[in-house]
């Protein structure tokens, strides 16, 4: 009596098994991977130079129209800075900084902006450095009035700010968005600078009773073009900024009370915090 036995060579067990791998690998579920939906957005009507900052961003650039809100985010500056002889930015537009939530650096120096809109920054909570020195040359009848002003708490909320450049603008007094209760704001200040390079009549003479106790007492650079300083800011300069490497304040009465003490101070500082600069005139 013969078994009937079913005897298989090698290939067709190795078919067999691929076969049965095949069937499992076909009966699993596919993982399932969400596609994270991307909304268009139109900047075509931002400010010229702001719009063409933005595309310049972007790779491959994109039609101002099919901008998306991720290439916005992903977006770290924008410098729409002119030359020395002033450049073609003369206004900036509410929403101009939309959707840049990841934005670090702003720029607009040597320009003819004459204001900034009430929350130009709003949605720029990340920036670290922004720079608003204009120069605006008034030396045009018709040009457009000079940045006399800032926009109450436009920096308010810029709580991670390092850097804050200001000067060359005609604040004839302290601007509300950098009043004593903005300025305690900026408690990541390292930078900051105010006034003007030439002596003119247009700019504050000197800073309001109390403002300079507002600012951080880790501040490094301070510039302070043409205001002069008053005995109880030099006394507060004296106790409270030891990081000072870059200190100038320029049109000073130099035989003022605290004027001996505050040169002495910063003579102490600088042989453990080297100075990179310290400017006087008067």
């Amino acid at each position: 009596m013969h078994s009937n036995r079913t005897f298989l060579n090698a290939r067709a067990v190795a078919a067999l098994v691929i076969a049965a791998l095949m069937t499992v690998i076909v009966l699993q579920p596919v993982p399932y991977h969400p596609v994270l939906a991307q909304t268009t957005v139109n900047i075509c009507d931002r400010t010229d130079q702001i719009e063409e900052a933005i595309l310049r961003a972007i790779s491959p650039r994109p039609a101002c129209e099919d901008v998306t809100d991720t290439q916005l985010a992903d977006i770290e500056t924008i410098d729409v800075s002119g030359d020395s002889m002033g450049s073609m930015v003369k206004s900036l537009k509410s929403g101009d900084l939309a959707g840049l939530t990841g934005l670090t650096s702003f720029a607009a120096a040597y320009s003819n902006i004459g204001s900034i809109p009430a929350g130009f920054f709003s949605e720029n909570s990340a920036l670290t450095s922004i720079d608003l020195s204009v120069a605006q040359m008034m030396t045009d009848s018709n040009a457009d009035p000079p940045m006399e002003a800032l926009p109450d708490t436009l920096f308010d909320h810029l709580t991670l700010l390092r850097t804050l450049r200001l000067e060359r603008n005609y604040f004839k007094t302290m601007p509300a968005g950098l009043d004593a209760t903005s300025l305690a704001k900026l408690t990541a200040l390292t930078a900051l600078s105010l006034g003007m390079d030439w002596a003119n009549h247009w700019h504050l003479q000197q800073l309001p009773s109390g403002w300079i106790t507002n600012l951080p007492d880790n501040i490094k650079e301070l510039k302070l073009g043409h205001i002069r300083l008053s005995n109880a800011d030099a006394d507060h300069i004296i106790s409270n900024f030891g990081n000072l490497v870059d200190f100038i304040f320029d049109y000073q009465d130099l035989s003022f009370a605290k004027f001996t003490e505050l040169m002495a101070k910063l003579k102490t500082n600088s042989t453990t915090t080297p100075m990179d600069e310290l400017r006087l005139t008067s």
